[in-house]
């Protein structure tokens, strides 16, 4: 049995490492814009330049991907209210007409 402590293996932490960033970066992202900048800089300064651009890179792709879903769910509804207008326009009894609230 070995007393050395066990190490993280390359495999998992390639596999992981793109995961946190992920992650790392959703969180950023809900910090207001004065608090993301502060927490860049001392990412550069703690894990160096390169750690600091990756997680800008991540940054730029998470909100490129917040803002498609946005526009997504906006068209999406504006297809459902276009739908709702077109179904309430047809010549169907309501039922409200018919059976008043007492």
């Amino acid at each position: 049995m070995s007393t050395q402590p066990q190490r993280l293996s390359t495999a998992v932490y390639a596999a992981t490492e793109p995961h946190r960033l992920a992650c790392e970066a959703r969180e950023v992202l809900r910090w207001p814009l004065q608090q993301r900048r502060d927490y860049l800089q001392a990412v550069h300064a703690k894990r160096g330049p390169a750690a600091a651009e990756a997680l800008r890179a991540e940054l730029r792709a998470q909100y490129a991907q917040r803002e498609q879903a946005r526009h997504a769910l906006k068209q999406g509804w504006a297809d459902a209210e276009t739908d709702i207008a077109t179904d309430t326009a047809t010549d169907a009894p309501s039922h409200r007409k018919e059976n008043p609230p007492c």
